[in-house]
């Protein structure tokens, strides 16, 4: 009943014999007509939530973007710390504390 509802059989047929033609075709079909129903409501459903993978992509290039911004903090973080210790080998620090500050440098750069 449902086909024969949807579809506008009785403009190609011409009398009222289409629809009912229509219902008992759909009633022997019935495997088919509810595959066709459920791909449209599948259809529809997608739309609505969106495409998974769509959202898995989105997740994995944020997740990408955020690591990248945490290296780039990093590195100058270390960069500024490494001119830091060179200002203070410049200016004649002793040979026991370069090696002690350098030895802090390594530490942290390992921890992260």
């Amino acid at each position: 009943m449902l086909l024969a509802t949807l579809i506008p059989i009785e403009q190609a047929v011409g009398s009222g014999f289409g629809k009912p033609l229509l219902a008992m075709l759909g009633g022997y079909a019935a495997d088919v007509v509810n595959k066709v129903i459920t791909r449209i409501i599948e259809t529809f459903a997608s739309l609505v939530r969106g495409d998974m993978n769509t959202l898995i992509e989105v997740q994995k290039k944020e997740m990408a973007l955020r690591l990248s911004e945490v290296e780039i903090k990093n590195r100058s973080q270390m960069t500024s710390k490494l001119m830091e210790l060179q200002q203070q080998v410049d200016s004649g620090m002793a040979p026991d504390e370069i090696k002690g500050k350098i030895k802090q440098l390594m530490e942290t750069l390992a921890k992260s």
